[in-house]
């Protein structure tokens, strides 16, 4: 199986399990958290499509966010990389390189 955010091995997981925690249980982000409402977005359509194929979402509403069509699972993976690392730096973490990987 691939390391997807989705079976809980993406390339930043460990970021996002703790960033995740950050993320209001209902509502949005605070106004002066927009990566991290960024994020609380795009885990919403990622939730989605992989748990209901969209079916509370529409491809619009996923491309608005992704950038990207709901079809191609490396982009999506990459794109959410993006979005935990710029809410991950928006909350004052340092991301220091893993050399083993």
């Amino acid at each position: 199986m691939k390391n997807t955010y989705w079976n809980r091995a993406g390339k930043f997981q460990s970021i996002y399990d703790e960033i995740s925690n950050l993320i209001p249980s209902e509502g949005e982000c605070p106004d002066d958290k927009p990566a991290l409402e960024r994020l609380r977005e795009a885990s919403n359509l990622y939730y989605d499509l992989n748990n209901n194929l969209l079916a509370n979402y529409d491809e619009k509403d996923f491309h608005a966010v992704f950038g990207c069509s709901s079809v191609g699972q490396d982009i999506i993976e990459e794109k959410l990389d993006s979005f935990i690392i710029a809410a991950a730096l928006e909350n004052g973490y340092v991301l220091v390189k893993d050399s083993s990987k």
